[in-house]
């Protein structure tokens, strides 16, 4: 009522309420029903065999507008309907009159191990990704070995696991910002027992 109302403010009500500006974030782009992260097989199949298709999905995932889709992909209007259609009759969205789209999905989607989606483009995926010095600013790739304990090795997995989530909740939060003001970014962790073949008998 005072016009007052501060980032400040707002992280004392967050902390009264035991959440984060990143759960309050996540909650706002929700519509109010909790959104699966996993895909039928057949949701899979259909989506690996068309890229376009996959394309206008990831887009959608991603916080796109029909417009930038259209203006991403080169793609004209009508194509772009039928594409959103066929969205639609899989149940991935929800199309709505005047072209509006509802996310029937998590924004980030976890694709099966095996899967149709992993398997057209995982190898694709990690050649592109590390076929790079990854020593221009905002990049970045370190690999370390050693030996450790098993409890060590668990807590390793634990922080991993908890830098993934921050991720996405940073990736979440970026969504209310127009996607000239984003760029695509891509994080690799990797954590295994392993033994260099230099040092195995």
């Amino acid at each position: 009522s005072e016009e007052s109302f501060s980032l400040q403010r707002l992280e004392a009500v967050c902390a009264l309420m035991d959440i984060t500006l990143f759960d309050l974030a996540r909650m706002a782009n929700q519509d109010g029903s909790e959104a699966s992260s996993v895909l039928s097989l057949e949701q899979e199949k259909v989506l690996a065999a068309d890229q376009n298709l996959f394309r206008v999905f990831y887009l959608l995932c991603n916080g796109y507008a029909l417009g930038g889709i259209r203006k991403k992909l080169g793609i004209e209007k009508p194509a772009l309907t039928r594409l959103l259609l066929e969205l639609d009759r899989l149940r991935l969205i929800d199309l709505q009159p005047r072209d509006r789209v509802v996310l029937r999905t998590a924004r980030t989607i976890r694709w099966r191990k095996g899967g149709p989606v992993r398997s057209k483009y995982e190898e694709q995926v990690k050649q592109e990704f590390l076929n790079a010095s990854f020593s221009r600013s905002g990049e970045s790739l370190t690999f370390e070995t050693a030996e450790l304990s098993e409890a060590s090795m668990q807590v390793m997995e634990r922080k991993i696991a908890k830098l993934n989530r921050e991720f996405q909740q940073l990736a979440e939060v970026d969504l209310v910002l127009h996607p000239d003001e984003r760029q695509s970014v891509g994080f690799l962790a990797g954590f295994r027992p392993w033994v260099f073949s230099l040092m195995d008998e």
